[in-house]
């Protein structure tokens, strides 16, 4: 059933966008985790776009990443080779998008900390990054905690996300069905 998100909820709750990610990282889920790491980002980056306006766009996304991510600091990359990164996973499943082709990002690569080397089987080109996946979780989920922090004590980040909060599907789960078998 459809309900009215709370932001908490949306993101930390037990099927929240966090949980998600975590499912997904515990099964060794790479690219699905990265994957949802990114929808969660754009989810939430669309949050503070300008009241008014009907929907998102790279701006908001690098702005908004460049303030919770931080991604110089947190994963020696720029807003910029995230939303190319971004792209290129969420558009094409790949390490490639039209902001990398166009040299306006580097290509991202992904790997386990403790796992093979990316470049284990295949050659990473050299205009490229390798970041750990667990290192892009803990940079999004800090940005998440930091970026729930403002929406809260931020007045102008408050009224935008109050603004579109309810545009955001948020279910709450069927209840379970009791069967009986009769012998």
């Amino acid at each position: 059933m459809l309900v009215e998100p709370k932001l908490d909820e949306v993101v930390n709750g037990k099927r929240g966008m966090l949980t998600g990610i975590r499912a997904c990282l515990d099964a060794q889920c790479l690219v699905s985790a990265v994957t949802l790491m990114f929808s969660s980002m754009d989810a939430l980056a669309a949050l503070t776009r300008p009241i008014g306006q009907q929907s998102t766009n790279g701006v908001v996304f690098r702005e908004w990443a460049t303030r919770f991510v931080k991604p110089k600091k947190s994963l020696a990359c720029t807003s910029e080779d995230l939303w190319g990164a971004r792209c290129g996973v969420l558009h094409l499943y790949s390490a490639d998008s039209d902001h990398s082709a166009k040299k306006k990002a580097r290509r991202i690569f992904f790997q386990w900390s403790a796992g093979p080397a990316a470049s284990a089987s295949k050659a990473i080109p050299p205009d490229s990054l390798v970041v750990s996946v667990e290192a892009l979780h803990e940079a999004i989920e800090r940005g998440v905690h930091e970026f729930i922090i403002a929406s809260e004590m931020d007045d102008d980040v408050k009224s935008k996300v109050q603004c579109h909060l309810p545009s955001l599907l948020c279910y709450e789960p069927f209840p379970a069905l009791a069967v009986t078998l009769a012998a």
